[in-house]
């Protein structure tokens, strides 16, 4: 995930910059929902999106990319477990 904000389609020079967002929720279903409401607003950039929170914070931190795969297959495997 790259760090760099890019420009908006119909941005300004005097437009900020959008609020990225990371849509995590176990329902597949309601984080496509979400982001079918919030792409159509123009402040808003959806970054990414997750089933497990604990997969969220470690792609909004960056680290998810330095956790192995089998890592990651047994991270999503121990939490399924839990709920």
């Amino acid at each position: 995930m790259s760090s760099a904000i890019k420009a908006h389609p119909g941005a300004t020079p005097h437009t900020p910059p959008p609020l990225r967002v990371m849509l995590v929720d176990d329902h597949e279903l309601v984080r496509q929902g979400i982001n079918f409401l919030l792409t159509s607003d123009r402040g808003i950039q959806i970054v990414g999106g997750a089933m497990l929170l604990v997969v969220g914070i470690l792609l909004v931190t960056g680290l998810w990319e330095s956790v192995t795969a089998s890592m990651q297959t047994r991270l999503v495997e121990q939490f399924r477990t839990v709920l």
